[in-house]
């Protein structure tokens, strides 16, 4: 059986670590991170960025950092509310450096034009079976009725403490 088969010796990796099996270099078979996801925001971040994208005179440098790092990011529409840094981002677009107001316009066109698909969405309506929807319902009631109960103790002891 052997001598039908041939057998060819396997491409080795070139020198410039390019997979010449797949076209692939070996950084990109890595998996990504939690952070390096686009969805994925720290608020931190995006406070730090935000100063930076406000201080009066900011390097157009540190601007561009800024901008390209929130370019990377699609924040939630709470987060971009909750933060503000749309509107520092929005003010950006009239800067006097044509790279800085240029980066600030596509970072506040993608967000914009992702917070509108995101709304033309339907939402999606999950069903389950008679079962489940009998033992949630249980639950919640049960939920419920404990809260209720430790709602209605948390006053009455802050009646009788004087609080």
């Amino acid at each position: 059986m052997d001598r039908f088969v041939i057998r060819n010796p396997k491409p080795r990796e070139a020198e410039d670590g390019k997979d010449t099996r797949r076209g692939r270099t070996k950084a990109a078979t890595g998996q990504a991170t939690l952070h390096s996801l686009k969805r994925v925001v720290v608020l931190e971040d995006i406070k730090r960025w935000k100063c930076i994208l406000e201080l009066p005179h900011q390097t157009t440098e540190n601007l561009t950092d800024a901008l390209t790092q929130l370019k990377k990011k699609i924040p939630s529409e709470e987060v971009i509310r909750s933060t503000r840094i749309g509107e520092a981002v929005e003010n950006l677009q009239i800067h006097r450096d044509t790279e800085v107001s240029e980066l600030a316009k596509e970072v506040h066109s993608q967000w914009e034009t992702f917070i509108q698909e995101q709304r033309c969405r339907p939402t999606i309506e999950v069903r389950c079976d008679a079962a489940t929807e009998k033992l949630r319902s249980q639950a919640r009631r049960m939920l419920s009725q404990a809260l209720d109960k430790e709602v209605r103790a948390s006053v009455t002891w802050h009646k009788i403490c004087g609080r």
